[in-house]
């Protein structure tokens, strides 16, 4: 409200998550301490609310309220007293803990030293333009870079957000997606508060695949991977989300463990130089899983032909940058140049019934490494 009115938007829009915001906020301060000193309080001010659960196994404090402006949901179906929405939020919470720490062995958030109250690890429910965020705090006891944090949440996911396939409807499906990307966050809190964005970004929005594969909220941001092949992974924006097609793939190839060993790499190398290590640990290099990554990206939508991504017939078709129809042909220049991580794809189709060698020949920049992945198609899913 103290904004001056040409900076006021008339609708609120919702966002995916802020906690890359805030994460670049905070290693700003980590590194100019004196500088931003006065700032750090802001990290340290945790919401005020009316009521509090725990939940039923103990790990978790969930905040909330049920007049005023972040008020949740009050229906109560059972009539014990409790809105179904904070009870159903807690169990989420119990489960994803229960996968994400236990069954996929990640280290557990970092202490908060009773911030909200108690041990537990604390949720809080409010009216936010995002599904929610979570929030850094205290450094962790380990040698490397390990933060304490909390999470807020959204506090009814109604109105504005985007469709999903969770057969509890909307409102439950964004909140199973969006506790579980941002737990992961707070997971990730505790092998290095200030890896790369878009590496905790694409992570969190591949845990909620894990967690919650039948809701695919995370399907709304595709498009910004498929539409723009040639953007590298290390894109911000809404290319974090849509890149967890990468993480995917990598734990279709390897199994969902090379995730938590790139994890453990990060608390000592950048996220890129952790792929490449856990890769080389698998038995192959990143340059050829990336080409095979690649291939693998051509292959969804009625491409699909079952040797690829498990749910690749739902994922979108990527943007084809240039079809070639008269074979010998030259003189063609790139008009999309793929980023680092990114790729260009062409189709040549042999219209002629040409019949002879195909040869690929290209100029690109020396100073990196290029590959090529090719397919050739029969037809008929051949």
């Amino acid at each position: 409200d103290s904004l001056p009115a040409q900076f006021r938007a008339n609708e609120q829009s919702i966002s995916k998550c802020a906690t890359d915001d805030l994460v670049e906020a905070f290693s700003l301060i980590l590194e100019k301490p004196d500088d931003y000193s006065g700032y750090s309080k802001m990290f340290m001010a945790r919401p005020t609310t009316q009521w509090y659960i725990e939940s039923n196994l103990g790990y978790f404090r969930l905040h909330f309220d049920t007049e005023g402006a972040n008020a949740i949901p009050l229906a109560d179906a059972d009539s014990n007293g409790l809105p179904d929405f904070i009870e159903r939020a807690a169990n989420i919470a119990d489960s994803c803990w229960l996968y994400e720490v236990v069954t996929l062995g990640h280290l557990p958030p970092v202490a908060d030293f009773d911030l909200g109250g108690s041990s537990q690890y604390d949720l809080y429910f409010q009216q936010v333009p995002y599904y929610g965020f979570t929030s850094p705090e205290i450094a962790g006891p380990e040698p490397w870079n390990d933060f304490s944090s909390h999470i807020v949440v959204h506090n009814s996911f109604s109105p504005g957000f985007p469709p999903n396939d969770d057969p509890e409807g909307l409102v439950l499906g964004a909140l199973k997606v969006t506790i579980a990307h941002e737990f992961y966050h707070a997971i990730q809190f505790s092998y290095d508060v200030s890896e790369v964005s878009f590496f905790m970004e694409m992570s969190s929005t591949w845990m909620e695949e894990m967690a919650y594969p039948q809701v695919n909220d995370n399907y709304n941001y595709l498009p910004d991977f498929f539409n723009v092949t040639q953007v590298g992974l290390q894109a911000g924006g809404g290319h974090r989300y849509a890149s967890f097609i990468w993480p995917k793939y990598l734990q279709e190839r390897f199994g969902a463990g090379i995730m938590r060993t790139i994890w453990e790499l990060c608390r000592n190398a950048t996220a890129i130089t952790a792929w490449g290590s856990a890769i080389n640990t698998a038995g192959s290099t990143i340059e050829t899983e990336f080409t095979r990554f690649v291939n693998w990206n051509y292959h969804t939508g009625n491409r699909d032909i079952g040797q690829h991504f498990e749910t690749g017939s739902e994922y979108p078709q990527v943007n084809v940058m240039q079809h070639h129809y008269t074979l010998p042909d030259s003189s063609n220049f790139s008009s999309l140049p793929p980023e680092p991580f990114g790729a260009n794809y062409i189709v040549v189709e042999n219209l002629q019934g040409y019949d002879g060698m195909l040869v690929f020949d290209f100029t690109g920049l020396s100073a990196t490494v290029w590959g090529v992945a090719y397919t050739i198609d029969f037809g008929a899913g051949q």
